[in-house]
């Protein structure tokens, strides 16, 4: 829950669960082929995650760590006749992950109660395909984080951020049975 959790009162290594979490949120996904031999995918969720019901009335709807409230995607592909039986498909596509905030209660001899709060920022990635197919067979390429842009995936107020990942490129080879 939230990052919100007290040290339990006999091993300080030990954290408590305080009560429940309530998400509510909406998604929505559309796919169209446009012209000849494209397509546009595009999707975008809402959530609202926050803490529900607690022992302790200052965790009460504090936000849920590492989810963001909005997420959108937009990808494109493009498939080419090369050959009778072989296909070349290039696609490529964005990718935005929103803020998320997490809200933390230390609990200790100075300030017990205190809420402290940490925005990571939210970040636009984007990512790519090369696919040739030959009959049963399929090589193609995926590269995530296309411009291997350095971002923070998310912070804790408790310790640190952590870094999101870099570009990463993996190619397949396929044969369809």
């Amino acid at each position: 829950m939230s990052g919100s959790h007290p040290p339990h009162p006999l091993n300080g290594n030990n954290q408590i669960q305080l009560g429940t979490v309530k998400s509510r949120g909406i998604e929505v996904e559309a796919s169209r082929t446009i012209a000849r031999n494209f397509t546009v995918s595009a999707s975008y969720t809402y959530t609202h995650a926050r803490t529900g019901r607690s022992i302790n009335s200052l965790d009460q709807e504090l936000p849920i760590s590492s989810v963001p409230a909005h997420q959108a995607s937009i990808f494109g592909e493009k498939s080419f006749a090369l050959h009778a039986e072989t296909w070349l498909r290039v696609g490529a596509g964005v990718r935005y992950i929103g803020p998320s905030t997490e809200a933390a209660i230390f609990y200790d001899i100075v300030a017990d109660g205190a809420v402290e709060r940490l925005t990571t920022p939210g970040f636009t990635l984007a990512d790519a395909l090369v696919s040739v197919e030959h009959g049963r067979w399929a090589l193609s390429v995926n590269a995530t984080s296309l411009f291997d842009k350095h971002y923070y995936a998310t912070c804790s107020v408790r310790s640190a951020c952590g870094v999101g990942f870099g570009r990463n490129v993996i190619g397949t080879l396929g044969y369809r049975f």
